[in-house]
């Protein structure tokens, strides 16, 4: 009977630790749909945050899933018709797209129109009995303007149902990162050595992990300097021109293809000591 009833119990045991790991995917999208608006970093800077909870809840209808592109998509009209009884014009019209990678605990989202991008990266990280989120939020504002990218992470407290703040940040980079010291002696360090790398980031699969790629960002950094440069232009001073000189000026067109960065997704944000 002893040896009976101890089966029992590890099989129970088992069964909970089994339902945890192949109910954790399924679990993803709750999580994503109830996660607080107040801990969007976008929202906390005063910008644009576009995928709150009504439409994150919204736009994860069935019948806005595309099935060839894999992924939920409506138009701005739409969501602003629906949820905030607003029509909104022809020409400003907006898409909200969500693509779903359950196998990666992965949520891509996107937010357009013609003159700025809002995208979230909404990414589970399973730890034990718990589980962390972590959020990269970024804002294009359009062409020449300042990219805007927040990282956070949040660990799950099931015993409050809160979530922790880990206090995590963007890491910096040096230019040696991505290339051989011989090949960063071309550019100008009189304005380059005090200011901070811009980067790219995407997010991708690397032998079925999901991971975070970086690249310098260098037309950003051309146009922190574009138009405080003495050049000599052709004709009338324009921004095209202008951006191309710049760019030479900064010794970039003599510097080769840079070296991608790859960093697991939970290895990639700075921590505070």
């Amino acid at each position: 009977m002893k040896n009976k009833l101890s089966l029992i119990v590890l099989c129970l045991a088992l069964l909970q630790i089994s339902t945890l790991g192949s109910s954790q995917n399924v679990e993803l999208v709750k999580v994503f749909k109830e996660f607080p608006d107040s801990l969007f970093k976008l929202k906390e800077n005063g910008m644009s945050h576009c995928f709150t909870k009504d439409v994150r809840a919204f736009v994860l209808n069935e019948k806005y899933f595309n099935s060839e592109k894999n992924k939920y998509l409506v138009s701005g009209d739409v969501v602003s018709r629906e949820l905030q009884d607003v029509e909104i014009p022809e020409y400003e019209q907006v898409l909200y797209e969500i693509r779903i990678d359950e196998s990666l605990d992965h949520i891509e989202c996107e937010h357009s129109d013609a003159d700025l991008i809002v995208s979230l990266d909404f990414i589970v990280i399973v730890e034990g009995d718990t589980y962390k989120v972590m959020l990269l939020e970024q804002y294009y504002p359009g062409m020449c303007n300042r990219l805007y990218r927040y990282l956070s992470e949040y660990t799950f407290d099931k015993n409050t149902g809160n979530y922790v703040d880990n206090h995590v940040s963007l890491p910096s980079f040096k230019w040696t990162d991505f290339y051989s010291r011989r090949s960063v002696k071309v550019i100008n360090k009189d304005y380059l050595e005090l200011v901070e790398l811009p980067y790219y980031t995407y997010l991708s699969e690397v032998e079925g992990e999901l991971c975070v790629e970086i690249m310098p960002d260098l037309p950003s950094l051309t146009n922190l300097f574009v138009g405080s440069m003495d050049h000599e232009f052709e004709s009338v001073q324009n921004y095209g021109e202008d951006y191309e000189l710049t760019f030479r000026a900064l010794g970039f067109e003599d510097l080769p293809e840079a070296k991608v960065l790859c960093f697991p997704v939970n290895k990639f944000a700075k921590r505070k000591k």
